[in-house]
């Protein structure tokens, strides 16, 4: 079966990056799309007062985030360019940064962008630190509209 809409979540990891690799070596190989995606938390997610904060406090996390998803679409552009930067026809990988809960934003971004593949790194991690980490991958497997390829680091 060819894919055409490959969809490769990156958590910037060392994890990530064997799943990266596969995503293009798959979107190359099929002809098809690649988009790389990496969630990002909300700027609020750690703060249990964020309701009561100062504009100015708040002004500053959201600084902060915007930083962030920023650091975080170099890192993705660079890994990509060491891949070759392009795929099967010349065209170039799209990356989205965006903000929510991990496993929830590839799911509803897999089923907007009608991916037809997802692949993802796992981490490997067993047990209690399992248990008390959870696991995107396992989540986005469960719930996924489409076929999904994990690599483990």
């Amino acid at each position: 079966m060819p894919w055409r809409k490959i969809l490769v979540a990156s958590d910037l990891t060392a994890a990530s990056q064997p799943a990266l690799r596969a995503a293009f070596d798959l979107a190359r190989s099929m002809g098809g799309g690649l988009l790389v995606l990496h969630v990002t938390e909300p700027a609020d997610a750690h703060r249990a007062s964020w309701s009561r904060m100062l504009g100015h406090e708040r002004a500053i996390l959201e600084s902060i985030a915007a930083r962030e998803r920023e650091g975080a679409a170099r890192v993705l552009e660079g890994q990509i360019a060491e891949l070759g930067a392009d795929l099967h026809d010349g065209s170039a990988a799209e990356v989205q940064i965006l903000v929510g809960r991990a496993a929830d934003v590839i799911l509803d971004t897999a089923r907007a962008w009608q991916a037809e593949l997802i692949v993802m790194g796992t981490h490997g991690r067993q047990g209690v630190r399992r248990a008390l980490v959870g696991s995107v991958a396992e989540s986005v497997v469960r719930e996924a509209p489409c076929p999904v390829l994990t690599v483990r680091a």
